[in-house]
């Protein structure tokens, strides 16, 4: 949590950090949204991908 110039800073008491690193959103946002696909065409679950299926298993 570095600023632009370097300093420290701490960060806002308003902001929820959803993921630690851009990858692992990405991740989180494209399984969720093939998620909501499934759901959304009432797709069965043995349909769905094995990452997709793992994701929802955590």
């Amino acid at each position: 949590m570095y600023g632009p110039d370097g300093e420290f800073v701490v960060p806002r008491s308003d902001l929820f950090w959803c993921a630690p690193n851009v990858e692992v959103f990405a991740y989180r946002f494209l399984v969720e949204a093939r998620l909501g696909s499934a759901i959304h065409d009432k797709q069965r679950a043995s349909d769905l991908a094995p990452d997709a299926l793992a994701y929802l298993a955590h």
